[in-house]
């Protein structure tokens, strides 16, 4: 009795996440800004397939039949991601490659990626994982999660230019550490809410006030904290080759 238990529970998961994709497929199918492509998906270790092409996206269950790159994620984190808690880029948002994050990219033995990879995964995962027309990301702290050191949500990501919404919590530091503090592209941070929060731009240190932009050249230091008890917020926009 118990393992049939077992195996109907199974069962009904694989059919709610199968549902929840499904309606992901659904959407992008409809997406003007769909590409043709296909790709992987792997919740909870069972694997599926979204086959775009031609105006059509199907959802196929297996894993793809040609090496592509496969999203890997667990059913709490599809279940967020589909409510909209978090988007596709937050779930994937992480300040090194190796670092952990609820969803992560896997390639298959064999994938090639080719000079318009990184263009086409940014794309994927931006629409995909967005559903309805026009496409609504929510932000702040309650749709963030803890990256270099404070709470963000990538916005817009497409090749030269990076988009994000960034949050300080009390007692948080963005860029604490010196390899994260220097970028080679130029950006500029909007300082919604100061609150208690500082900064430091190429050794200057200065208070982060609200209403104030801030433009950080190519190699040039910067960090944020919040020593205080009022949480900020400040928007990103980073630009140029290599962003």
């Amino acid at each position: 009795m118990l393992s049939f238990m077992l195996a109907l529970g199974l069962a009904t998961t694989t059919a709610d996440i199968n549902k929840e994709l499904q309606s992901f497929a659904d959407s992008y199918q409809t997406d003007a800004l769909r590409e043709d492509i296909n790709f992987g998906i792997k919740v909870d270790g069972k694997e599926w397939t979204v086959e775009s092409k031609h105006g059509s996206v199907r959802l196929l269950e297996g894993a793809p039949a040609s090496p592509t790159f496969v999203y890997v994620l667990d059913h709490d984190t599809l279940q967020r991601v589909a409510s909209g808690q978090f988007s596709g880029l937050t779930a994937m948002g992480k300040a090194r490659a190796g670092d952990p994050s609820p969803m992560q990219l896997e390639s298959m033995d064999g994938f090639k990626p080719g000079d318009d990879f990184k263009a086409q995964f940014l794309s994927v995962t931006s629409h995909f994982w967005a559903k309805g027309d026009p496409e609504i990301l929510k932000f702040g702290f309650d749709h963030a999660r803890t990256v270099h050191g404070g709470e963000a949500v990538p916005v817009f990501y497409a090749p030269g230019i990076r988009t994000a919404w960034y949050g300080l919590l009390p007692g948080q530091h963005i860029n604490q550490s010196p390899q994260d503090q220097k970028n080679d592209f130029d950006s500029v941070f909007m300082v919604i809410k100061g609150g208690t929060a500082r900064m430091k731009i190429g050794g200057k240190e200065l208070p982060l006030e609200s209403g104030s932009s801030i433009h950080v050249r190519t190699g040039v230091t910067h960090e944020f904290w919040n020593p205080g008890t009022e949480p900020a917020e400040l928007v990103m926009i980073a630009f140029g080759e290599g962003a």
